[in-house]
């Protein structure tokens, strides 16, 4: 069974092995500028051949859509985390909000930098209060804008928004 679910500050693919009870995080192949942040994963849908389209986005880049072969996704495998060997990127698309009107534009990186931050709780059971801060790539002193998720009952995934990306150009979000 794979399906989406919260893992940390991020909505990730999970595989879930029912006679066995197992449960295997499934990543995407990253690139080093993939690994100082953490991506929200979605699955789009499921070609008739069992392969999987999937969705990856983070704070510091927009989406993109991977092609997941369905063998990689089904062998029984000991690892706690699943990074199928034969994905596929499908498309990468550009910044809208870095862009200058129009969604087509060369690749370019963002003008802010992502940091992750995680802050351990007095209490070791619980799992590290986790933070995403964004800073602009510029030397000159900036404010800094709060964005609070919905309390305890709820989270804000790491996943790319254009209008955070126009403030994190600016400001310390």
């Amino acid at each position: 069974l794979l399906f989406c679910s919260m893992w940390g500050s991020a909505t990730r693919m999970v595989r879930l092995q029912l006679d066995t009870k197992k449960v295997q995080l499934v990543d995407l192949p990253t690139t080093s500028e993939d690994s100082k942040t953490v991506a929200s994963h979605s699955i789009l849908c499921q070609t008739p051949t069992g392969d999987l389209i999937v969705s990856d986005s983070a704070t510091n880049r927009p989406e993109r859509v991977w092609l997941l072969p369905h063998h990689d996704l089904t062998k029984d495998t000991a690892e706690s985390i699943i990074i199928p060997q034969g994905a596929k990127l499908l498309a990468e698309f550009p910044s809208m909000a870095a862009s200058a009107c129009s969604s087509v534009q060369p690749k370019h990186s963002m003008p802010f930098d992502v940091q992750v931050i995680c802050l351990p709780t007095e209490d070791d059971s619980l799992p590290p209060i986790q933070a995403v801060l964004c800073l602009p790539k510029t030397k000159q002193k900036s404010g800094l804008i709060v964005i609070p998720h919905g309390g305890p009952h709820s989270c804000s995934i790491s996943s790319y928004a254009p209008g955070f990306a126009f403030l994190a150009s600016h400001y310390a979000v």
